[in-house]
């Protein structure tokens, strides 16, 4: 079970977190030629819905860059999301 998840990642997977993104790996590369992609780390390729997470499962959330490209529906549904999946006390990190 993932303590930390990265959501909408693109280019940017961490160690150590799932990486969610909807796109391919290989649809990252080809966006990214000139960036190296680590096929070795955690990788989800779906959206923080489709999971099947347990609640309060963990410690943090990132969503660099993701909230933007959002819909107010999809907007709703991330944060009741994360707020369902983060431990008491968990971290919600955003950066728009």
């Amino acid at each position: 079970m993932p303590k930390r998840i990265n959501v909408g990642c693109a280019s940017r997977l961490l160690d150590g977190y799932l990486n969610i993104d909807t796109d391919s790996l290989e649809d990252i590369e080809k966006r990214y030629p000139n960036i190296e992609i680590n096929r070795n780390l955690d990788y989800h390729q779906g959206s923080l819905f489709d999971l099947d997470l347990a609640d309060d499962s963990a410690e943090e959330i990132r969503a660099d860059s993701l909230i933007e490209h959002l819909s107010f529906k999809e907007e709703k549904q991330f944060f009741i999301t994360a707020k369902r999946l983060l431990k008491p006390n968990g971290l919600l990190s955003i950066e728009t």
